[in-house]
C-alpha cells in the first residue's frame, strides 16, 4: 500500500496533478508520523485507517466550508476526498451490509442490546476497511432493538 502511494506521488509529479500530489504527500506525511509514533512500519490495515481519517477530515471540512459559503474550498475538499476514496477497497453498503450484519447476529445468537458491542466488534474485525462504522452501528441497533 505504501509503495502504491509513493509510485502515485511520482506519477502525479510527472503528470502535473497538483491536487493529487498535495493530497498524497499529506497522507504520506501522516503515515510517516504514525510509523515514528509506533516505532515500527505500519501494515495495510493501519494505512487504510489513516486514509479513512483523512477522508473524515475532508468531509468535516466540506461541511464547515459550505456553512461559511466558501464553495471554492468545498470543491477542493471534494477532489481530495475522491482521491483518498480511490485507495480504499470497495465499500459494503445497502443490502450487502444488511446481509453481513444479519449473518453475524445469527452466528453469535445475539438477541438484545447488550450484544451490540460483540456484534460490532465481529463485523468491524472481519470487514473493517469495507464498512462504515456508523452505518454498521445503526443497522445493528435496529436489528437488536426489535
Amino acid at each position: 500500500m505504501l509503495e502504491k502511494v509513493r509510485s502515485d506521488i511520482h506519477a502525479a509529479m510527472k503528470s502535473g496533478e497538483k491536487v493529487k500530489l498535495s493530497t498524497l504527500r499529506m497522507v504520506l506525511a501522516d503515515i510517516k508520523k504514525e510509523e515514528i509514533d509506533r516505532q515500527r512500519p505500519l501494515n495495510n490495515e493501519e494505512i487504510l485507517g489513516i486514509f479513512k481519517r483523512a477522508m473524515k477530515s475532508r468531509a468535516e471540512s466540506m461541511t464547515q466550508f459550505e456553512k461559511g459559503g466558501r464553495l471554492d474550498l468545498v470543491e477542493k475538499e471534494k477532489q481530495e476526498y475522491k482521491i483518498l476514496q480511490s485507495y480504499l477497497p470497495s465499500q459494503l453498503t445497502g443490502e450487502a451490509l444488511k446481509a453481513v450484519v444479519e449473518e453475524v447476529i445469527s452466528t453469535l445468537k445475539a438477541s438484545s442490546k447488550k450484544d451490540i458491542g460483540l456484534v460490532m466488534k465481529t463485523v468491524m474485525g472481519q470487514y473493517g476497511s469495507q464498512v462504515d462504522g456508523k452505518e454498521v452501528q445503526s443497522l445493528v441497533s435496529q436489528k437488536l432493538n426489535t
